[in-house]
């Protein structure tokens, strides 16, 4: 599936599917870049990748986690959520189906994490406006 999208050539398709070789793929100024590549079985690499991705958990939010996920069954979709809960607890875990662009660019058996991180988090509307206030009321008294 990626070799289709341009994002692998079909070489190194060949040579992922021979030997178990997972790309990890990240999203970086809204476009999507190969960032890693892991070697082993699925539950290994999930296993690894939710470790790696809950390595710096004073930064998260964690009230919201979604799992997007394509073309996994629930066995697996109940380790992810297993191990997203070990390395680092959400209030609130949705599975979402990932959408046929996401689907044909990663292909089946892939999944993502995608959450807030705390300096990420939006702000209520009352502490905007309080904080545009404070930007007007500085910008007149310079």
């Amino acid at each position: 599936m990626m070799c289709r999208s341009g994002l692998i050539s079909r070489r190194v398709q060949v040579l992922c599917d021979a030997l178990l070789l997972h790309p990890i793929i990240m999203l970086r100024s809204s476009k999507m870049i190969v960032s890693g590549i892991g070697m082993g079985s699925f539950t290994y690499m999930a296993r690894r990748y939710v470790r790696k991705v809950f390595m710096n958990v004073r930064n998260i939010d964690r009230r919201i986690l979604f799992i997007t996920y394509a073309g996994l069954d629930s066995k697996s979709l109940q380790y992810i959520q297993d191990l997203v809960r070990q390395y680092c607890p959400f209030e609130r875990v949705y599975l979402q189906k990932a959408s046929s662009a996401i689907a044909s660019n990663c292909g089946a058996g892939s999944f993502g994490l995608l959450f807030m991180k705390k300096n990420e988090a939006v702000i209520s509307y009352s502490e905007a406006s309080k904080s545009d206030a404070i930007e007007k009321n500085s910008q007149i008294l310079d």
